[in-house]
């Protein structure tokens, strides 16, 4: 038997969760991308590359058209895009290929010149409020400490026994639990899906519509 559980069910609630702004620091952003009198570029650290990472970038250089006071650094240890949002089907072996679910983050920013957006691969290992600073690690060892004008927080949330339902550590990880996970479905005679959620909810009918007739697919939720 497989058994699902303990993941987020609320797509739109798991994009934006994790982008915190004060108000201040907000009507601070709408001035930094509506202004060109700023007489220093300021520096904005993206940590993340999901859904409110990238979508965050895109729109702050969308809003600020030719005013563009400012350069964005994006950190993240994934090299491509995870659409888990398809997830529930993509568990599914056959109903989509890598390429579908995994886009590259850095080629989607090719329009904009290296002085407006970096793209650092790795891992934010401490953060210093005071000095403006975050220390990253990339995967070959190496650390680097950036200072930043602004900050903009998007890791994302976890899930539980590395279901894919979230991006994990990198982007092969992720690829891997997904193939990992779906030889499971494949195998599996009974699956149960535990939460009664939009994601609970839909997995179990992306695998009642497939495996309806071949697997118990059972749904379990309190309300």
């Amino acid at each position: 038997m497989l058994q699902i559980f303990r993941f987020v069910a609320d797509t739109f609630q798991r994009t934006l969760s994790f982008l915190f702004f004060r108000t201040q620091d907000f009507k601070l952003y709408k001035s930094l991308i509506s202004s060109d009198k700023s007489p220093t570029m300021k520096h904005i650290i993206i940590l993340g590359g999901s859904y409110a990472g990238v979508g965050t970038a895109h729109r702050l250089f969308k809003q600020a058209g030719k005013n563009q006071s400012f350069r964005i650094t994006m950190v993240t240890p994934n090299t491509h895009f995870y659409w888990n949002i398809a997830s529930p089907r993509g568990i599914i072996p056959g109903e989509f290929d890598d390429e579908k679910l995994f886009q590259p983050i850095e080629a989607g920013f090719k329009q904009y010149a290296p002085t407006r957006f970096a793209f650092i691969l790795g891992s934010a290992e401490s953060l210093d409020v005071d000095s403006n600073t975050v220390s990253i690690s990339s995967p070959d060892g190496s650390n680097q400490t950036l200072v930043y004008d602004f900050l903009i927080i998007a890791t994302g949330s976890r899930t539980h026994d590395r279901v894919p339902f979230k991006g994990l550590e990198s982007t092969e990880a992720t690829k891997d639990a997904l193939h990992d996970f779906q030889v499971q479905v494949t195998k599996a005679k009974k699956i149960v899906v535990a939460g009664g959620g939009v994601t609970g909810v839909e997995v179990a009918g992306e695998l009642g519509f497939s495996y309806g007739k071949e697997k118990d697919i059972i749904l379990v939720s309190l309300g």
